[in-house]
């Protein structure tokens, strides 16, 4: 299934609840939409894991030692039928200890810079794997030197909190959303509805460029501190609709003047059909006001982002 060219007014819905593909990979669609792979490393609000800190658990120069780069935590056993392959069309295995499973591609032991084309390697293969269960995703960049220092400082380490955090994240997806004004009927309303802009607006009307000057400053000031003022309201209002159908939320940085809101969600499968129809119905109530980006489902990359240490 192709992915839209774009975002046009109107709810654009790259959804794909229950095949075995995902519809493309998130940050080919939306860039930018789950920010985990510049982050650092956190799990669920009431059960945060990070295991040790650093960004590969290396030394920052290259290293001519084959080791292994992670992907994301699994159930043993439940991508043996998936064909995966990593970043540089690596092959994809898998390091098992005690009921869990580490997806890993051969690799020197360098560090990865968070260029585009790695990472979508490393997040199509976390993507894959989520349609045979449930993943948790390791930060980008992560390098071990072998399987044995997988088996010993993740696997068996961390074990208990995996198997909690697997636990935690069973039966649940991330569904992303984007919300962007459009840009003339926000200006439209904002003009309705303050009544000194309105004014020095029609004050300044007819008048050339080069006169009133600072009256067209302060103009475009009171603007944009209306702007803030109304992002605010509409997210909060939008997160109020929606946050009921989540188990959990996280709100991103959002990019540009039209942007009101950059949010993920953790919701239970089950509800997954319950959201989509408040999404449909926000769209309804907008009018065109706003335009919707609602991406998934994606593993929980905004909710589980591992940080493994090797010291």
């Amino acid at each position: 299934m192709p992915c839209p060219a774009g975002v046009v007014t109107g709810a654009v819905w790259i959804r794909n609840p229950r095949s075995t593909w995902p519809v493309c990979c998130a940050a080919a669609v939306v860039g930018g939409l789950h920010e985990a792979s510049a982050q650092s490393g956190i799990g669920p609000s009431d059960e945060k894991l990070i295991c040790g800190k650093g960004e590969t658990g290396m030394s920052a120069s290259d290293s001519p030692e084959q080791g292994r780069y992670l992907y994301c935590i699994v159930r043993p056993g439940t991508t043996d039928d998936l064909d995966l392959r990593g970043i540089d069309d690596q092959p994809i295995s898998e390091v098992v200890e005690d009921g869990l499973g580490v997806l890993v591609s051969p690799s020197a032991v360098k560090r990865y810079r968070l260029s585009r084309q790695y990472i979508l390697g490393h997040e199509l293969v976390i993507e894959q794997a989520m349609t045979r269960g449930t993943v948790l995703p390791i930060k980008f960049g992560t390098v071990a030197e072998s399987e044995a220092a997988i088996r010993e400082k993740v696997l068996q380490a961390r074990g208990d909190d995996l198997h909690r955090l697997m636990i935690a994240m069973d039966g649940k997806v991330e569904l992303g959303l984007k919300v962007i004004w459009n840009q003339e009927r926000i200006y439209a309303d904002i003009v309705a509805r303050y009544a000194d802009i309105r004014r020095l607006r029609d004050q300044l009307a007819g008048r050339p460029p080069n006169e009133a000057h600072y009256q067209r400053v302060r103009l475009g000031k009171m603007v944009e501190e209306a702007l803030t003022d109304r992002r605010l309201e509409d997210a909060d209002a939008i997160m109020a609709r929606l946050e009921p159908f989540a188990t959990d939320t996280r709100r991103n940085d959002i990019y540009g003047e039209m942007m009101i809101l950059n949010a993920a969600f953790l919701v239970e499968t089950a509800r997954e059909p319950e959201f989509d129809v408040e999404i449909q119905a926000l769209d309804n109530d907008m009018n065109d006001l706003m335009k919707f980006l609602y991406v998934g489902p994606l593993p929980p990359f905004n909710f589980v982002d591992l940080v493994i240490s090797w010291s």
